[in-house]
């Protein structure tokens, strides 16, 4: 029927072919080891594109890749025999991911060959005198790997899985065979996260940093000598997102820390009031400034509740927050209703999110003596501001009230 290929290292030359899948839509991906790449053709030979060169960087290959398998998705999975990891592509050879170390353990390979794909996700790897069994999901640990140098630069002289990135190595250094001083780290994983929000990264470091998310660098002090937390605030949607972190060791103590928070709780209450009794605050906190629920959305209807919370037998007050942020500046109504068990006991406070100790007067009211109440004002700045409502020691578990925010410019 047909051949294409000759040795050599161009295009649609081959150095020791491995191993070919066909994608569904009829085009052929070709492991080519001797040359360190994946080649993409079509299903009669015409050369679409490749990846790959010898290291072990993402997208890199040693002594690889031997297999090559196309998942129901489209994406593409290659073994990386001599780095002893499964490396994860797009279609065209964007890396998506990677999973794997030496070694014996779960995750780990040594010298991972043939890869499949079942059609239901599953990868499948023949490594050494086993066949392992990946599910889809991407690994929980971090891909540590550790330079003998403080650039990050040639083969890493250890490669493992970390359960995450906190290390105090003091004077030393995170394995025998790294130098304790003029040592370099890089760990990375893929991170589901399953909320919408503003998250808040901390680093704490001794000495040079690098933190990126989605290829995105959010946070550099590449420098020494210091010991120094830093932290970065970006708005993240749900799902996987990548995660790197680099770090450098001049001399002395070393120390690498990651970890990150949501500052924003979104609000997913909902929209239809009618024959809806929602349960007591089912996405605590929202009792503090600095996590509100929101953005509210001008002109939409919002049931909560007041409920009971003790501490150490001591019924303390009870606020919740919330925050809109207009586009616009502009004015803005506040309309609350309020079951009767909590009318004379409820105030409410707008604040703007550059002065959190003091309220906007002319858009705040002390207690409110009724079931329903409306505040409006105008002139406001653009920018976030934040609704508090602060009830004096009640509570009820049972009746929603109801607060709806409108602005117009």
């Amino acid at each position: 029927m047909g051949a294409w290929g000759s040795a050599g290292t161009g295009e649609g030359e081959f150095n020791n072919p491995k191993d070919v899948a066909v994608a569904s839509d009829g085009t052929v991906y070709v492991a080519d080891p001797g040359n360190q790449r994946i080649q993409h053709f079509t299903a009669t030979g015409g050369f679409l594109g490749a990846w790959g060169s010898m290291g072990s960087d993402n997208g890199q290959f040693a002594y690889g890749p031997e297999g090559v398998a196309v998942a129901p998705d489209g994406t593409v999975y290659a073994t990386d025999t001599g780095n002893n990891r499964v490396q994860h592509f797009t279609a065209t050879g964007e890396f998506l991911g990677t999973w794997g170390s030496y070694g014996s353990c779960d995750g780990c390979f040594y010298r991972p060959s043939a890869i499949a794909v079942a059609p239901d996700g599953t990868v499948y790897v023949a490594d050494s005198n086993r066949i392992r069994a990946f599910g889809t999901a991407y690994p929980t640990t971090w891909r540590g790997e550790y330079f003998g140098n403080r650039w990050l630069a040639e083969r890493p002289l250890v490669i493992r899985q970390e359960p995450g990135i906190d290390f105090e190595w003091q004077g030393g250094s995170p394995d025998p065979a790294i130098p304790s001083d003029l040592f370099s780290s890089r760990w990375q994983r893929y991170v589901y996260f399953d909320e919408p929000g503003s998250y808040r990264f901390t680093v704490y470091t001794n000495d040079g940093v690098r933190l990126w998310v989605d290829e995105r660098l959010v946070i550099e002090a590449w420098r020494h000598p210091q010991r120094a937390y830093y932290t970065s605030t970006i708005s993240l949607e749900p799902g996987y997102h990548r995660v790197r972190m680099e770090h450098y060791e001049y001399s002395g103590q070393a120390a690498a820390r990651l970890w990150w928070e949501n500052t924003v709780r979104y609000v997913h209450l909902p929209v239809v009031m009618r024959n809806y009794t929602p349960p007591c605050d089912p996405y605590e906190p929202n009792d503090r400034l600095t996590t509100p629920w929101g953005p509210l959305q001008s002109g939409q209807s919002y049931l909560a509740k007041i409920c009971e919370r003790e501490k150490n037998n001591v019924r303390p007050l009870e606020d919740n927050y919330y925050f809109y942020q207009p586009v616009l500046g502009g004015s803005v109504e506040i309309y609350l209703r309020l079951p009767p068990s909590l009318v004379n006991y409820t105030a409410i406070w707008l604040y703007d999110e550059n002065n959190l100790n003091d309220p906007v007067t002319e858009c705040s009211q002390g207690l409110v003596t009724q079931e329903e109440t409306s505040i409006s004002c105008g002139n406001l700045i653009p920018g976030k501001y934040i609704v508090r409502l602060y009830t004096n020691g009640v509570w009820d578990d049972v009746n929603p009230y109801t607060l709806r925010v409108t602005t117009s410019p």
